[in-house]
């Protein structure tokens, strides 16, 4: 009787060391895992404060573009290009191609 007891006893103290094992484990994966997750929210953070500072540069950025297509600057715009006026515009014509050609009947 006193052996079944003690085998019992030791039977428990198995359960009980595993368990406290498995406790523990899973204490420390949670651990774990709420470091990661602060770590990717002050990575959401940067990613936020980059993003502002793109749309301050995308906005700056948007005001020079209207300023610099404004058709008060146009000219300016081409002698700073170097373009010049065109007088007059010619176009050739080119007879249509047998490879390429639809006929609609």
């Amino acid at each position: 009787m006193r052996k079944r007891v003690a085998q019992l006893e030791g039977r428990l103290s198995i359960i009980a060391l595993l368990g406290a094992l498995l406790v523990g484990m899973l204490l420390m994966l949670y651990i774990f895992q709420v470091n990661f997750l602060t770590a990717k929210v002050y990575g959401i953070q940067d990613q936020e404060s980059a993003l502002e500072h793109l749309k301050e540069g995308s906005r700056a950025l948007e005001g020079r573009h209207l300023q610099s297509l404004s058709a008060k600057h146009m000219a300016a715009l081409a002698l700073h290009m170097r373009f010049e006026r065109i007088q007059e515009i010619t176009y050739l014509r080119i007879p249509a191609s047998t490879v390429a050609q639809t006929t609609n009947q």
